[in-house]
């Protein structure tokens, strides 16, 4: 099997001043060497700002003012460099954001990332199915081709809009139980697996004292900005539960995170653990979201779904600290 590319991708453009929630606001954003050493050849009006604005410890990043902007965002939020240098001479995490990058077992993947308000909006607020597309190479490795045939099936349950999302999230985590076990043995995927009508892995992980634990371990994470610290601990206190409706929003996100996530389990081998993150991230957001009144969980949802994203995928270490507590509870 090849790798995918989702239908969205190539519909993506950044809406740069417009955007609510500047990427170049509040990340400390690396430089990576080839960058770094047009830099540093720079002449002219640019070269005393980039000596000034870029800082060498402990890895090469740009420096941020005192309300956390990158110093060569202007007061548009438009880069400086991007108007003065040109699109061409922005670093690799500039250039890319946010999309994302995943090459695994011979595959290429390519991606958008919903810690970008835009990108989210594309993925989130979209009624029509997502379709994934053949990309690069074929898989060399028998693992990966395992994940990628269980992944299209799962998308594929996901996908079934004749039963309600919460049965389809409670689908996939049978199914991935299941094909825990095909790898666990080396078994090639089955076409004969018939779906159970157990729903358990779901209640278990959706039950009242699963929420408390899951958003008081998200609490103990590293925090970007200290509000998500006060959203996940009132959803603690005051969430009933997370509800689904029939919307293609939770449908759209769980895809998200199952497209992005999988594959991971090549590393580890815990493909159940990877289901698990992706139900539990929906759960997670709908958990937050039962603290607003009903009407305004429509408004809040790509926002709620973005910050997590950001606290979370974006953080390597807060992303592996969830994969291994989901390992040891798996």
């Amino acid at each position: 099997m090849k790798g995918k590319i989702p239908d969205y991708y190539e519909q993506f453009s950044c809406i740069g001043s417009r955007c609510r929630d500047n990427c170049c606001i509040g990340w400390e954003i690396d430089i990576d060497q080839e960058a770094l050493n047009f830099y540093r050849r720079t002449k002219g009006d640019m070269a005393e700002r980039l000596a000034e604005g870029i800082s060498m410890e402990p890895v090469p990043h740009f420096r941020t003012d005192e309300r956390g902007r990158c110093v060569f965002l202007n007061q548009e939020n438009l880069c400086d460099l991007y108007l003065n240098l040109g699109e061409e001479t922005l670093c690799e995490i500039c250039t890319n954001h946010p999309r994302f990058f995943h090459d695994c077992g011979g595959i290429q993947e390519k991606g958008l990332g919903i810690a970008c308000e835009e990108a989210a909006r594309l993925i989130l607020n979209r009624t029509g199915m997502v379709r994934f597309l053949d990309y690069g190479p074929s898989s060399c490795d028998e693992i990966v081709s395992f994940l990628l045939s269980v992944r299209e099936n799962m998308i594929n349950i996901l996908q079934n809009r004749s039963i309600k999302i919460e049965k389809r999230m409670a689908q996939i985590l049978e199914y991935g139980w299941q094909a825990q076990q095909w790898l666990n043995s080396s078994q090639p995927v089955s076409k004969d697996w018939i779906f159970s009508e157990e729903k358990e892995r779901f209640l278990t992980l959706s039950s009242d004292e699963s929420r408390k634990f899951w958003l008081s371990f998200y609490e103990d994470l590293d925090v970007m900005d200290e509000q998500w610290s006060k959203i996940l601990h009132e959803a603690k206190l005051r969430s009933e539960g997370a509800s689904f409706a029939e919307d293609p929003f939770w449908e759209q996100l769980c895809i998200y995170f199952m497209f992005r996530h999988l594959t991971a389990a090549s590393e580890d081998f815990n493909l159940y653990g990877k289901v698990q993150f992706c139900v539990l991230s929906c759960l997670i957001i709908g958990w937050i979201l039962d603290i607003y009144p009903e009407k305004e969980q429509d408004k809040k949802r790509l926002e709620t779904a973005k910050q997590y994203s950001k606290e979370i995928e974006y953080s390597e270490e807060n992303l592996q600290t969830v994969w291994e507590e989901l390992l040891f509870n798996s």
